[in-house]
């Protein structure tokens, strides 16, 4: 017996059905990631609940974890609400996670020049990577920006 196949969506709303899950996928990723280290950087000020030298904050305006975490937690939640908006497929969830996207940008390349990124190998890697879903954040949020148009 020959069953019916379903029409496959056109080409354009499969890309941006693509695009939009990466983009929660990404702020989602962002979000857990920023808010566990923060509460943990909050909650253990030191570094020791993540396993960072308190040393990494030599030459920068810190003395412990305590504000950046407060500062980290505070972009995790703009990524959660960026995602959560992106999920309810609010009008505005593009600008949402543009801002998420720019504010990890600015994070990462103020930490670089506060921190250094040659400390440690794992800090390097850290900070590519979030340089990357950075940057892959604000190109998915500016897709569906234009897909607005």
């Amino acid at each position: 017996m020959h069953s019916p196949t379903a029409p496959t969506a056109p080409a354009s709303q499969r890309r941006h059905r693509r695009i939009r899950w990466t983009l929660i996928v990404l702020l989602s990723l962002i979000s857990v990631n920023a808010l566990a280290a923060g509460f943990s950087f909050i909650q253990q000020p030191d570094g020791t609940g993540l396993g960072i030298p308190q040393d990494w904050l030599l030459g920068t305006p810190f003395r412990d974890y305590r504000i950046p975490g407060i500062l980290l937690f505070g972009l995790g939640l703009l990524h959660a609400f960026a995602a959560l908006s992106e999920v309810r497929r609010r009008p505005s969830a593009w600008f949402w996670a543009g801002m998420s996207a720019g504010g990890i940008l600015i994070w990462i390349v103020v930490q670089a020049i506060l921190m250094g990124s040659t400390r440690h190998p794992m800090q390097t890697i850290l900070q590519a990577t979030v340089l990357v879903v950075g940057i892959a954040t604000g190109l998915s949020a500016l897709a569906q920006y234009r897909r607005r148009g």
